[in-house]
This record gives structure tokens, sequence and C-alpha cells, in this order.
């Protein structure tokens, strides 16, 4: 039961042994505004703490009869279908209150005077005038889950608290609500090694109807659907009451549509209630019942939320339906007006980043878990296997969102997760001292070794084939070629004489025999008669700066020469033909261009493949450095499981330490 205190700052003094003594009441939670956090939101926390709750004690005094914010919080209440205010006055009143427009609200109200009674007086008649709470099953913990629609998580989410719970020794009975689909009961139904024809949910719901369409002894037994993982000492069972049974093709709508509608919530709640009661059935003690309510108007739905301690609604990312919350919250109430249900709270399942900030505002609590690719990968599977990583961080979120929502005295059903998960192998880690081993094993060092020197090779790889293709490319292309005629001259003070003439008209051969001068021709590979390649360049004779420009630039058969220096000599170089030549080197084979390419791809591959083990053997060997000097640390230990990172190196350790062991089981 949800308590909301409404009074005046000034009357705090006296109002505060009232709230001691309701908080010390275990079936009661109760709240004021000294309960609101520092860094909080104070109005959204008030105002969200007053749709919660299902009773308003409102304190009445000459400071609060005039507060806005009393008149405020009675209005909210006195405005919630079955919402009960109880008035205690702490001055006489009375007749200062008609004329108010709180007066107004709380006229019809029977108050507790409190300034004619004594301090236990007024505790007692403020329990007393509290609603009657329904007696919860002892010896179970309820908790009940709705779905916004279908498709949410629900059967997920159900799943990961009853794991949790299992986890810790307790024993889980799951109920499958949803008549219509079943959808708990097919997507988990399978982790059954035997699934007998037992009395289903729909089975239930028909016999209430009295429309028993066959004849068939009941078999209350129950399906095994513990995980292998937990299938071990310490570890408690997980059983299922399925909604309905592959062969049941009887829909579900139908199951209570012709009980009168007076009768239909009733009905509902038996329902339920005799499920619970098959917990006789299992092998061992159930501590904890988990309720698949199915979504929206299913009629055991709000049955559920009356059982149940706690009550869950899971919704999709979007927040289109949470609009719908306050109907649903109105739909239980109206359905069970007679109970005092627990307050709904939401949970946004797949949230991305920026789902908190869509949802803010919507009242009541609000907790989000995260899209997890590691457990819808292991959900396609069948496979769950949270040992030794711990939980995935699916499981780890709906485990803050159980011990948010649980009161103190049903936390010790939640699991310490790194007394279970991570401290048990730890320890026989450190025992055998299995870090310190492992550094120094071949394959370790080898491992470090080749993170070194595959980025080299492939650096080289990548170098040595870029370099060779842009040789043979450039061998590769066609080249220009040149004839020309040499003549060299003997006195340097002949150059602009004899270039006149021959600019003149005086064939170049003619100057040279007059002038008794060396004349010369080059040939190049026979591609042309006394024709080379144009360059600076000419064999035999040596470098001439600017002479690869002439003759680029020049045209064949021109009447000018030009004067070029090569060492202690002048020249007369004259173009007499220009050609293109092909190429002394064809680079057209197909598979030499294939290789050239295979070979820069094998040095990325190289490059990416050594980094990737670099990295990979550098955290393995810094988690190891780590586990040798901090092991035994809790804060280091509980870092190790809510960090996704080093659960793969962990998931290796555990794999070497289990091979470790089974050596070591056969050698005994």
């Amino acid at each position: 039961m949800n308590i909301f205190i409404s009074y005046s700052h000034d009357d705090r003094s006296r109002v505060e042994p009232y709230v001691e003594k309701l908080k010390k009441i275990k079936s009661i939670k109760t709240f004021w505004d000294k309960d609101i956090l520092a860094g909080q939101q104070w109005l959204e926390v008030l105002t969200n703490q007053v749709t919660a709750s299902s009773v308003l004690v409102v304190f009445i005094s000459d400071k609060s009869i005039n507060s806005k914010f009393v008149l405020r919080e009675v209005s909210m209440v006195d405005a919630k279908e079955g919402a009960q205010i109880v008035p205690i006055f702490l001055d006489p009143v009375e007749n200062k209150l008609k004329s108010t427009g709180l007066g107004f609200l709380l006229t019809e109200r029977v108050a507790i005077k409190s300034y004619s009674m004594d301090f236990n007086e007024v505790c007692e008649s403020l329990i007393n005038a509290l609603p009657q709470e329904k007696d919860k099953p002892s010896s179970h913990i309820m908790i009940s889950v709705m779905g916004a629609k279908g498709g949410t998580g629900k059967g997920t989410f159900v799943d990961a608290a009853s794991q949790l719970v299992a986890s810790t020794g307790t024993n889980v009975l799951i109920i499958d609500a949803d008549l219509e689909t079943g959808g708990f009961t097919i997507v988990f139904g399978n982790r059954a090694k035997r699934k007998s024809n037992v009395w289903s949910m729909l089975d239930a719901a028909y016999e209430r109807s009295h429309k028993e369409p066959e004849h068939r002894k009941k078999d209350m037994g129950l399906w095994d659907i513990t995980p292998p993982y937990l299938r071990k000492p310490g570890f408690g069972r997980i059983y299922l009451i399925p909604g309905r049974l592959a062969s049941d093709s009887r829909p579900g709508w139908d199951a209570l549509a012709d009980i009168p509608q007076k009768d239909r919530s009733h009905a509902a709640l038996e329902i339920l209630e005799e499920a619970c009661a098959r917990c006789e059935h299992a092998h061992e003690n159930i501590g904890c019942i988990l309720i698949d309510c199915g979504a929206e108007n299913n009629p055991l739905v709000s049955a559920g939320f009356v059982l149940a301690h706690y009550g869950y609604l899971v919704a999709s990312p979007s927040r289109a339906r949470a609009g719908d919350i306050p109907r649903w919250n109105e739909m239980h109430r109206q359905r069970y007006p007679e109970y005092v249900l627990e307050p709904m709270h939401i949970i946004v399942n797949q949230a991305q980043f920026d789902t908190p900030l869509a949802w803010g505002g919507v009242p009541g609590s609000v907790s989000f878990l995260p899209e997890d690719s590691t457990l819808r990968s292991a959900a396609a599977r069948g496979d769950y296997d949270f040992e030794l990583t711990g939980l995935n961080s699916f499981f780890l979120a709906v485990l803050d969102v159980l011990q948010h929502t649980f009161s103190s005295e049903h936390q010790f059903i939640l699991p310490d997760e790194v007394e279970i998960w991570v401290r048990p192998w730890m320890k026989q880690l450190i025992e055998k001292k299995v870090p310190q081993r492992l550094m120094k094993t071949r394959e370790f060092i080898i491992n470090r070794v080749l993170g070194f020197l595959l980025p080299i090779l492939g650096i080289a790889l990548v170098v040595g084939f870029a370099t060779l293709n842009l040789i043979l490319t450039k061998r590769a292309s066609p080249r220009e070629m040149a004839k020309i005629a040499i003549i060299q001259l003997n006195d340097p003070n002949q150059a602009n004489d004899l270039k006149d003439q021959i600019h003149n008209g005086v064939d170049f051969e003619k100057v040279a025999t007059d002038h008794s001068l060396h004349s010369e021709s080059k040939i190049s590979d026979g591609l042309l008669p006394n024709a080379i390649p144009i360059s600076d360049a000419i064999p035999d004779f040596g470098e001439f700066p600017g002479l690869a420009t002439f003759l680029k630039t020049a045209e064949a058969g021109s009447v000018s020469p030009e004067i070029y220096r090569s060492g202690d000599f002048l020249y007369l170089v004259k173009l007499q033909e220009k050609s293109m030549a092909p190429p002394p080197f064809s680079y057209s084979n197909e598979a030499l261009k294939f290789s050239g390419a295979v070979g820069i791809i094998a040095g990325f591959a190289c490059i990416g493949i050594g980094i990737w083990i670099y990295l990979m053997m550098r955290r393995r060997r810094l988690l190891l450095m780590e586990i040798i000097a901090r092991g035994e640390d809790k804060n280091y230990l509980e870092h190790l499981l809510r960090h996704a990172q080093e659960k793969g190196a962990l998931k290796w350790l555990k794999t070497i330490l289990n091979k470790e062991l089974s050596l070591q089981k056969m050698l005994e």
C-alpha cells in the first residue's frame, strides 16, 4: 500500500512522529517531501508520488487549510477512482475549513481529531482507517507482468527475471496467463525436456465457463523449463504452467466470454489462485511466482495485479501507448474495487539512447531496458549461457529494475551476481596461478609476436606491390622518339657562326665537313635510323640541360639547330625526325594486374589481422595482470561483470580454466 502525506511545512515537527510510525509498518510504503533526493525536480516527484498512491493522509491545521499545495494534492487524489483520503485535524479548525476549497473536497470525509486524542490513539485510528489489504500468499513472492501490446518483449523480461531469481537457489513458477497466443509457452516451453499433456490455463478457463469440449483427467503437473546452465547444485528450478498446448485450437478470447460480466473478474481471480496452488506439484518448494498476464484486455491481467506484490507493464520504445497507462490502471481498479493494487511499474524495452528523453514526464516509476544484440542472437538459438560472464547487458538491466522496485524484505531472492558468477571461478584462477602460467605459454608468446610482425609484413607487401605496379605502368607507356644530328665544336667561338650558316640554309653535314668537325648520329633500338628517346641525355655524349624541351617543342626538319654544352665541349644539335614508338614492355597481361591487386589486398589483410591480434593480446595481457593484482577486489569483479568489452576475454579465460580442470580430472 502506498501512502502520500500532505501537510504544511510549518507543521513538519508535529507531522513527523506519525510519518515515522507509518514507515515502521512493512506492508506500507509512506512518502512525504523529506524523501525527495537532492537534485530531483521536487514538483515532478510530488506529482508522480501522488499519482502512484492509493491513500492520501492530509494533516489539517491553521497553516494547511490555505495551502495551495495541500489543495492541489487532495484534488488529485479526490479525482482518482478508488483512492482514499484520511483527514487528520491537528488544530480545531473545522469551522474555518468549511469556507475553503479544501473544506469542499473533505466535506463528506470522516476525520481524525488528533487535538483531542493522545498520540497512540491517533495512530490506532489512522491504521484502522486504512483499507485492509487482501492476504497475499505468504510463502511466495508474486510478480505480474503485462504488455502494452504484443511484441514488446514481455516474455523475455519474465524469462530473465525467472533466471535471476533461480540463480539464488529460489525455485520459480511461471504462469502463462496469455490465453490467446500462449506466447511464452511457444517461445520458452521448448526448454522442457518432457512436455506432458498438463492442465493448461486455457483448460482452466474453459472449465470455469462450463464449456469443456472433452473429458480428460486433470494433470496438474508442471513443465521444467530450467535452462542447462542452471541445472546444477545450488541453483533453483524454473517451472511453467503453459498458457495453451500446441494441439489446442480453441480460441482464447472465448474462454471467459460466457461468464456474466459481474462474475468474470471473480472467476479470473480464482483461476489464477488455483494455478498458484499447483506449486505443491513441484519437486521443490516454490519461492517466487511470475505471472505473464498477456496484453491489454485479457481478463486475467487485472487478476494478476491483484495477487502481485509487484506489477510491471512492458512497453516498446515508442511513447504512443503511454497515454493508455492511466486507462489500464483504471481498468484494474474497476474490475477489483475492493482490493488495493500495488502501483504499476513501467518498463520500456529495447531502449535507445534517446528513449528516456521521449518518456520524460510520464507519471509513475519508469525504467529502461537496453537493446541487446547478444540476447537476441542467444534467444534465436535458444541458447542462454550466462555462466562465467555473469549476465548479458539485458539481464543486468532487468536485475537493476528488480532491485529498484523490490522492497527490502524481498531483496533476498535477487542475486549478488559477483558472488554467483565471477568470484568462484576467479578464485580458482588465482589459486592455480593460471594468469601467470598463461602469459608464459608458447601460444600466448607467438600470438603477441604475430601481433607485431603481421602489420610490418602487411606494410611491406602493400608498399612493394604498389611500387612494382607503378614501375610496370610507367614502362608500359608509349615513348616519343627523335632522330637528331650532332656536331661537336672544336672552337667554341664558331658556335654562333655555324648556327647562322645552318639557319641560312647551309646543309648540316656540309657545315661539319667544311669545318672538319666531328658529326655523329645516334641509333636507338633500331626504331628509327639515328633515333634516340627524347631526354636530357644522349648516350656517349653526356647531359644536355634543356635538350628534352627543345626536342619536344621543335618541329622535325627545322633549319635552326640549338647549341648545348656538355662537359667541356659545345655541340650543335638538330632535330631531323620525331615519332611515337611502342613501349619496350607490354603490361597487358591480366594475370600480372590481378597478382598485383591480390598482393596489395593481402598486405592490408595482414595489417588488419595483425592489429586485431595485437589489440586482443594486449587486452588479454592487461586483464591477466589486473587479475593478479586485483582478482579479489569486489569492485573490480563488478567492473568485469558490467563491461561488455571484457566479457569476451573472460569467456576465453573460463574456457582455459575448464580445459585445465577437465585435464586434471582425467589425470586423477
